[in-house]
């Protein structure tokens, strides 16, 4: 995904300009709300699966994957169905798009059923993760993936219409699920996808937990592809492009770091169930700590060095405004802490009331962002995605002080100065080496970044030090003793 966000827009950009991207922009965020059509069944169904093959209840699991599997064939084969008319539908003027009609709608068609092939693909494979094979699935995924982006590179090479663009990416699908189905059946011949059972009962009893997992889906297209859409309508497709070339800029700090705080699930999970607050308290603060330093440090030093990333990734065909980049840097470091709090909730299973809060807030965030769009420009979108994101980390902060009984280190007042203040920094900051060149850029906003991190380091770094200490014995004990 992260070489697909770094690699496909400047390719896009070079081959078809800026207005064109914004329309292949739009027509994927169209169709990617098609992702609700699995409405959280694969989630469900893995993990119930897992808890029913490590118990040895095989047979039921045979039960239970066999239902799941013609429930999203049905669904699979009802949508495909109720997209044959799409050719002859105007989606090039619902989503005002300067591109050909027929280019259009084929494109949608054809990027609409790689989405569903994908859905049904996603359901072959997750037996893997059901039975302990996580790392196979996670192949079949990243071949998808690679073979995606070789054939893309390849065809906008030669600049071919978006249609077959699409057509590709339903091919390497396609592929890629028949091909996955004759690995199953190889290697785990006792455990292949079945479909000679079928319940109603049973099968409803697998929707209606499922949708709740949905809810997931649907705040990932709320925040994702909704405001490029909205944009579409307000602004046009070069505000897209500048909106979504920006938000990637700034996800980097967050793809960074996210993947480090999940690690600490586990351990969340064990300190929770045997009851150690102390501990749990320890992780806590540790967790906020590497937020708001490592996140401060990274979106600074993205802000400040952000002409020169863009002059080099982009060749210069993107350029957003300085008040732009401030409020994605802060919506950047935002993001950041909402996801180290949101995972002690995600691993001690009190996630619930969060998901369904983040779903009121993102849709929210759309009507906001429509209204100050026609003012604000991208600007009146990311005011609204900050202000949705500072209301779901005062709802995390309250729900973490019930589980940990006691508040949290960052209060809702510090963490809306914080904010203020990394706001007015990049505002000046900005200004200041906005006439730097490219090298220099670069050299001072590493140094920034680098700096905050050592400031870090040796106040909340030392400050934190004994319950680090206590943590990391604990755990290495544990390790020996396992």
């Amino acid at each position: 995904m992260i070489l697909h966000q770094l690699v496909l827009p400047p390719a896009y950009l070079y081959s078809y300009g800026i207005e064109s991207f914004g329309a292949w922009l739009i027509i994927s965020a169209g169709i990617a709300q098609l992702g609700l059509l699995d409405f959280g069944l694969q989630t469900y169904v893995v993990n119930r699966l897992g808890v029913l093959y490590h118990t040895g209840r095989h047979e039921e699991f045979h039960r239970v994957q066999s239902i799941a599997l013609r429930l999203v064939m049905g669904v699979a084969a009802m949508a495909t169905i109720a997209l044959l008319p799409l050719p002859w539908l105007p989606v090039e003027s619902w989503l005002k798009l300067a591109i050909p009609a027929t280019d259009a709608r084929l494109t949608m068609l054809f990027l609409a059923l790689a989405i569903i092939s994908q859905i049904v693909l996603g359901q072959a494979v997750g037996i893997y993760r059901a039975i302990g094979l996580a790392h196979r699935a996670q192949h079949w995924g990243n071949l998808q993936r690679a073979a995606v982006l070789a054939a893309l590179l390849g065809l906008i090479s030669f600049k071919v219409s978006f249609a077959w663009l699409g057509a590709a990416q339903l091919a390497v699908s396609l592929v890629t699920l028949i091909a996955a189905l004759v690995d199953v059946r190889r290697t785990t011949p006792r455990f292949a996808p079945r479909v000679d059972y079928w319940n109603g009962a049973e099968a409803w009893s697998l929707i209606k937990p499922s949708l709740f997992f949905g809810l997931g889906v649907l705040n990932n297209f709320l925040l994702f592809e909704a405001p490029l859409l909205i944009l579409q309508r307000v602004s046009g497709p070069v505000a897209v492009v500048t909106f979504a070339t920006a938000r990637t800029l700034f996800s980097a700090g967050r793809q960074l770091l996210t993947p480090i705080q999940y690690s600490l699930i586990p351990e969340i999970t064990r300190l929770y169930a045997v009851g150690d607050q102390q501990r749990l308290q320890e992780l806590h603060r540790i967790s906020e700590a590497v937020a708001l330093v490592g996140g401060l440090a990274l979106n600074l030093a993205l802000a400040l060095g952000s002409g020169a990333i863009m002059a080099f990734w982009l060749h210069g065909r993107v350029a957003p405004e300085s008040g732009l980049v401030a409020l994605m840097a802060v919506i950047g470091l935002v993001t950041i802490h909402r996801e180290s709090k949101y995972l002690f909730q995600l691993a001690t299973n009190h996630h619930e009331r969060n998901v369904v809060f983040m779903s009121v807030c993102y849709v929210a965030m759309g009507v906001a962002g429509g209204l100050l769009c026609s003012a604000l420009q991208e600007r009146g979108m990311a005011l609204a995605w900050l202000a949705a994101e500072l209301m779901i980390i005062g709802f995390l902060a309250r729900e973490n002080g019930r589980l940990l009984t006691r508040p949290t280190v960052c209060s809702p007042a510090t963490g809306l100065a914080l904010v203020a203040f990394t706001y007015v920094l990049l505002h000046f900051g900005l200004a200041a080496v906005g006439s730097a060149a490219g090298p220099a850029q670069l050299a001072m906003a590493a140094g920034t970044g680098l700096g905050v991190a050592i400031i870090g380091l040796f106040t909340w770094g030392r400050a934190l030090q004994p319950a680090f200490a206590r943590l990391s014995g604990h755990f290495f004990s544990r390790e020996r003793v396992g």
